[in-house]
């Protein structure tokens, strides 16, 4: 009896465990967004971003990190390009739509790619 009472603790203990570990792992975005223009583009996958934007002549690809918490992103860039996306940098308002998302009060479409 006591080792019956003991297993079911113990699987109610790792179900709680579980469960506590996808709740932190936070909200991710899928796909890529991008302006009625074309530029930015933000491509997400898991917790990465990509943002492509273009820069007089060139095009540029910047890489990081990005977590959201409520109506907020937070945009963490790596690299060597990363002090080009310092107009997307650091914590911004975000919201989620049908088929769209705006970050810092910009709308970006989901495109199919």
């Amino acid at each position: 009896m006591k080792k019956t009472v003991l297993k079911v603790v113990a699987l109610m203990l790792v179900a709680v465990i579980a469960c506590a570990a996808l709740v932190s792992c936070g909200k991710t975005l899928k796909g890529t967004y991008e302006t009625a223009l074309g530029t930015p583009s933000f491509t997400f996958k898991g917790n990465k971003v990509t943002l492509e934007i273009d820069l007089v002549i060139t095009a540029t690809t910047i890489e990081g990190k990005y977590e959201i918490e409520d109506d907020k992103i937070t945009f963490t860039w790596e690299g060597e390009n990363a002090d080009k996306a310092e107009d997307y940098s650091g914590t911004l308002a975000f919201a989620e739509g049908d088929g769209y998302i705006t970050i810092g009060g910009v709308k970006y479409n989901k495109v199919e790619k």
